[in-house]
């Protein structure tokens, strides 16, 4: 199994929402994500990846949070 995690990613939504839209603007096949919240005032994330069989790059992690986020504002 492989993980590769993306800190802190800033968003002005919630946690939820951010899972959201990774999932909506990314085709990520076989992979599951979760995002924490890290700062409860500052909207900074941590978003995780897991991809069971496979591996992730941490630029290919970094491009799905990137993606999702220039369409926040949607």
């Amino acid at each position: 199994m492989a993980t590769k995690r993306v800190k802190g990613v800033s968003f002005d939504g919630s946690a939820s929402e951010l899972q959201a839209l990774i999932g909506q603007w990314n085709a990520i096949r076989g992979v599951r994500w979760n995002v924490q919240q890290t700062d409860y005032v500052g909207g900074s994330f941590d978003v995780e990846f897991t991809r069971k069989d496979g591996a992730i790059d941490s630029a290919e992690a970094e491009a799905w949070v990137q993606n999702a986020l220039k369409h926040a504002h949607d």
